[in-house]
């Protein structure tokens, strides 16, 4: 997710499939379904896999939304990284297992992977930063703010140039 310029959003999706042929890896992408819908000024775009017993479906889909700067963006990813750049409004990523980073943002609330690396970088808010991750290591520079609650349970924590009023 990248800041634009513009009163509006625009998302960009990207199918791969990988299969032994051309026309299995035509087969696959057709049963992975991208759905975006607006409402009442919300954008929601979700991926949907079929529910398949005996079949490996080898489809990945990559998003790259553009959203006014000042926009609430929350962001779940199962398996893939989440990444924002210069988004100022409230931000919200979880991943599964995926790396997630934020970067020059005012208001994050949330950055959490289950397993992966965390990072927050450039961020300045009057506000509690909070970032974690089961299994991966979490990572804040250039990072001022009132509270700073990092965490992790198999990684290490990285801290450079923090500025907290609540230490």
């Amino acid at each position: 997710v990248k800041a634009g310029g513009a009163n509006e959003v625009i998302v960009e999706v990207v199918k791969r499939a990988r299969a032994r042929s051309d026309d299995e890896a035509k087969e696959q992408l057709a049963l992975v379904e991208v759905e975006v819908t607006e409402r009442a000024g919300r954008v929601e775009a979700r991926t949907r896999y079929p529910r398949t017993e005996n079949r490996s479906i080898n489809v990945s889909v990559a998003y790259t939304v553009t959203a006014p700067p000042g926009i609430r963006v929350e962001a779940r990813s199962i398996s893939g990284d989440i990444r924002f750049s210069g988004i100022k409004g409230a931000v919200e990523a979880e991943s599964t297992s995926g790396e997630v980073v934020i970067e020059n943002g005012e208001r994050v609330e949330r950055a959490k992977s289950i397993s992966g690396d965390v990072e927050i970088q450039g961020v300045n808010q009057d506000g509690t930063l909070e970032a974690s991750s089961v299994s991966g290591d979490v990572r804040a520079r250039n990072v001022k703010v009132r509270r700073l609650d990092l965490s992790t349970v198999s990684g290490d924590i990285e801290v450079g140039q923090v500025t907290c009023a609540d230490a």
